[in-house]
């Protein structure tokens, strides 16, 4: 009964939070009305979609790549990379991730859907690992399994930020220790990340994954910037 009540006054406050305080646009800072989630229903009309995929290089062998949208530092959408990365957005990513993989149901099958991992002290630190929840909207999208416990980061990298495309390599070599490569040997896998700059972390991983062998990778991200 207590619970109960609780619950009622917790979603009576936050009714009255919404009333006073409608969450806005994170593309456009317009408060949002009745029926829209993150992105107001203009900002949605001019959604920059990407269309098509692209190769990204994996060593002598490359991967199809799929992006749901292009921005750069000029995009006003932009910011939704950087809200779902740095400002808390954990459930904006799941929904970005569900606005991915509806565009993808018509990619030839996969058996899972893989995230690529965070260290743990990075997760700890942002709360979650933002490539996980785009990589779990994608999977409820496509009606996939999520696998986020086939490999691990076991090496804390400093930020990419800042660093040109060979610092970046260097930066992210061996950094990904793969769990159980007899699991996802013979498997069709779909690879998450947020984003796409020079691809340096997305290719070490993507390497570690083929180490199982026999493993067909294709990856979907939310953002690619364009350099």
């Amino acid at each position: 009964m207590a619970r109960s009540l609780i619950r009622q006054c917790a979603e009576w406050f936050r009714g009255l939070l919404r009333l006073f305080y409608p969450p806005a646009c994170v593309v456009c800072d317009t408060p949002l009305v009745r029926g829209e989630c993150f992105i107001c229903t203009h900002c949605l009309s001019e959604f920059p979609y990407a269309e098509g995929a692209f190769s990204v290089e994996l060593e002598n062998n490359s991967a199809e790549c799929y992006v749901l949208f292009h921005y750069n530092k000029q995009s006003r959408y932009r910011k939704l990379v950087y809200a779902v990365k740095y400002h808390s957005g954990k459930e904006l990513g799941y929904y970005l991730g569900g606005l991915l993989g509806k565009r993808l149901k018509r990619v030839e099958e996969i058996d899972a859907v893989v995230p690529v991992p965070l260290h743990p002290r990075k997760k700890r630190k942002r709360g979650y690992n933002q490539s996980r929840q785009i990589a779990a909207g994608v999977a409820e999208a496509l009606g996939k399994p999520l696998w986020d416990d086939v490999a691990v980061k076991i090496r804390h990298t400093p930020s990419q930020t800042g660093k040109n495309a060979t610092d970046r390599r260097k930066n992210v070599e061996n950094v990904f220790h793969l769990c159980a490569p007899e699991r996802i040997r013979g498997c069709r896998l779909l690879v998450v990340d947020d984003v796409i700059t020079t691809g340096a972390t997305l290719s070490s991983f993507l390497h570690t994954l083929s180490e199982a062998g026999d493993v067909y990778l294709t990856v979907a991200c939310l953002g690619r910037t364009e350099l």
